[in-house]
């Protein structure tokens, strides 16, 4: 069996558990997971999906081709947690990690009174700087054609994708040391995404610290994406940023990077609806088209 192996670290905390809710786990199948709606948000088709993550149900019935593992886990050293209150920076676009499903991913005692910090649960989340190991291993041999295919959504994942609760809106976001950010190599890239159909913006402004990155999406997404692209207005109350009920999640990514030059900046990308969304949340024009990156958001929060 051909074995591949990437070496990945995170730059943003990752909201991520298994069986045990208060404690943070990599789930290979939650990699898996991204691979498929790359894979999928790249043209790929259900039939050629099948063939290389396997399927369970019709003519299409087949074991995958392909075995996700993460070994090696260095966890990072514990960050100076948010506090998840709206109004404060990170406030906005996180406060959903600290009180949806389980709250022992967030803390070990919640807040007793409005306002009260709580006891944060390190353990709930990976914090920057995580290290681990993803090892893809290959059952057979892909046709050159899919193998293309499988290839162009990998390095996507591997560049511009993330892990865990969030992933669409700057958490979980990471480094692959293999394809470690380099500006002229990932516009190119960039320009691969965009003849596939994706919307991307890269912000022009960078920072030294990987929480500026964060609240610059935190202002996009409060001040201007979600005013513009508010459940209701075209009827239903399903966009492009996605909705809890229905489930349906966003195309719209919010994806901090890291140069290495060891400065922070932020790409927002949507993927094609008509391959990710269904019908209800589907908008012309794409709900980022009209965004400036050479701007600052407005009213941004600042520390």
């Amino acid at each position: 069996m051909k074995k591949e192996t990437f070496n990945l670290e995170f730059i943003t905390p990752c909201f991520c558990a298994g069986a045990d809710q208060a404690k943070a786990e990599i789930r290979p199948s939650s990699i898996r997971g991204q691979l498929r709606w790359w894979f999928r948000a790249l043209g790929g088709s259900k039939k050629d999906e099948a063939l290389i993550f396997g399927a369970t149900a019709g003519e299409d019935n087949r074991s995958s081709a392909l075995i996700v593992r993460v070994s090696k886990i260095q966890r990072g050293p514990d960050w100076r947690v948010f506090p998840m209150k709206m109004g404060t920076p990170g406030g906005y676009i996180w406060y959903y990690a600290s009180v949806a499903s389980d709250k022992r991913r967030w803390y070990k005692q919640a807040p007793q009174r409005s306002g009260s910090p709580g006891i944060i649960n390190n353990e709930g989340h990976l914090p920057p700087g995580t290290a681990f190991t993803l090892n893809l291993v290959w059952r057979r041999t892909l046709d050159a054609g899919l193998e293309d295919q499988f290839r162009l959504a990998l390095e996507a994942f591997l560049r511009f994708g993330a892990i865990g609760m969030r992933a669409t809106r700057a958490a979980g976001a990471f480094i692959c040391k293999e394809f470690a950010f380099a500006d002229a190599n990932e516009i190119d890239f960039e320009k691969r995404l965009k003849s596939s159909g994706f919307e991307i913006k890269r912000r022009a402004e960078t920072w030294n610290d990987w929480r500026d990155a964060v609240f610059d999406a935190e202002g996009w997404l409060k001040n201007k994406l979600r005013k513009e692209n508010s459940a209701g207005k075209n009827g239903g109350n399903q966009t492009p940023l996605g909705s809890s009920s229905p489930r349906q999640t966003s195309a719209v990514y919010l994806r901090p990077l890291k140069f290495r030059d060891g400065r922070f900046g932020l790409v927002i990308f949507e993927a094609p609806h008509i391959r990710v969304l269904g019908r209800p949340s589907r908008r012309d024009p794409p709900a980022i088209r009209n965004l400036d990156p050479s701007k600052r958001p407005p009213e941004v929060e600042r520390r």
